[in-house]
């Protein structure tokens, strides 16, 4: 059902265009693992921020402290080059936050410990470095979020609820499209941002499940959600709403069990050194009264589809991805390991990142079976 909304095109689906028997399915198996012997440093990750499949099938992983680099491999999986060092010279890193391909080989990273924007070219060469001013502030007062296809960037506060906060609410905060030296280019609007209650120290923290922003660029629209529903807004890119994606959805209870169940596992993994904070905060903290809608990491897959993961407890081994069409309608699901959190979706596979119950993570990609 389409329909209007002061100038905002409402899209509600009631139910997947898929057909029951129909839709995508992602193969059982991975076609390709990189890192599971871990043959040498290089296939040894810390953290891997981004992956991203560069022409002639080059994989370029993105792992983001302890040796920050960008690792390229072939199409098999065989480790290439690397690209950077840690240190604070030209091309190298001390903290990757997040990095971006500019297509079709331009790799795009920004530096959280140095503030700067490096731009590499495929072979590694920095064509370019660019030191992102925030001005009055020390540290990452605001950091740059996402990355429209422009070059120009989304920036919002490192800080979800403001100092001085007291009580209970919901938060809002402003939502900027600067340049790549952090310059203010235009201000989206200000936004809902999270649920939050005040401790008993007196300081702010989240409502435990509560409502938080969730947002992403893709090309040249910004989308996000608060999952108080399954509702997606979209963008452009100086703030105009133009689209509002929903689909039927049914609330999940945080119920007093699950609740028990969660507690009990967290204790269980704690680090010893941090175990009474954590029982404290299971004493003091409460809870919203359902689980949100959706979690982060949206992406688009090659034909410009939206896909939004469920809200997953620890005790769920699978995750739905609702996939919505470039038309706004809910196609259907499809569903992924949870340990599974997928950073590329092409026209027949999915590229992403592993990570095991000890954390170790791998590069995997899928076959994605039944789609063109």
């Amino acid at each position: 059902m389409v329909t209007d909304s002061a100038g905002v095109e409402i899209i509600t689906s009631t139910k997947p265009a898929w057909p029951g028997d129909g839709g995508w399915t992602l193969a059982a198996s991975p076609s390709l693992v990189i890192g599971d012997t871990a043959g040498s440093p290089n296939e040894e990750f810390t953290h891997i921020r981004r992956v991203f499949t560069l022409p002639g099938g080059l994989i370029a992983a993105v792992n983001q402290s302890r040796l920050p680099q960008i690792r390229i491999f072939d199409a098999a999986g065989q480790w290439v080059r690397s690209i950077g060092d840690a240190g604070g010279g030209p091309g190298e890193f001390r903290f990757i936050w997040d990095a971006w391909l500019a297509p079709p080989d331009t790799l795009v990273t920004f530096d959280a410990g140095l503030s700067r924007i490096t731009v590499f070219g495929p072979d590694g060469d920095v064509r370019d470095m660019i030191t992102f001013e925030q001005a009055g502030s020390a540290g990452l007062s605001a950091i740059p979020w996402d990355r429209f296809a422009d070059g120009t960037f989304i920036m919002r506060r490192n800080r979800f609820v403001p100092e001085g906060t007291s009580g209970s609410g919901r938060s809002r905060a402003p939502v900027l499209r600067v340049n790549a030296h952090g310059q203010v280019v235009d201000t989206l609007g200000t936004f809902p941002d999270m649920d939050y209650i005040t401790m008993p120290s007196g300081a702010p923290n989240m409502l435990r499940y509560g409502g938080i922003s969730v947002q992403t660029v893709i090309g040249d629209r910004y989308y996000r959600g608060m999952g108080d529903d399954f509702t997606i807004d979209e963008y452009d890119a100086t703030g105009r709403h133009l689209r509002s994606l929903r689909r039927n959805f049914e609330p999940r209870p945080v119920t007093d069990d699950l609740l028990d169940r969660i507690r009990a596992l967290e204790l269980d993994t704690v680090a010893e050194g941090r175990r009474e904070f954590l029982e404290r905060d299971w004493a003091e903290r409460p809870h919203a009264a359902t689980f949100r809608a959706y979690d982060a990491n949206w992406i688009a897959d090659a034909a410009g589809n939206l896909w939004v993961p469920a809200f997953v407890t620890p005790f769920e081994d699978t995750t739905e991805w609702t996939v919505f069409d470039t038309d706004g309608r809910w196609l259907g699901t499809v569903a992924m390991p949870s340990a599974f959190r997928p950073e590329e979706i092409g026209t027949d596979y999915v590229l992403g990142v592993w990570k095991d119950e000890f954390d170790v993570e791998t590069i995997r990609r899928y076959s994605l079976n039944g789609k063109r």
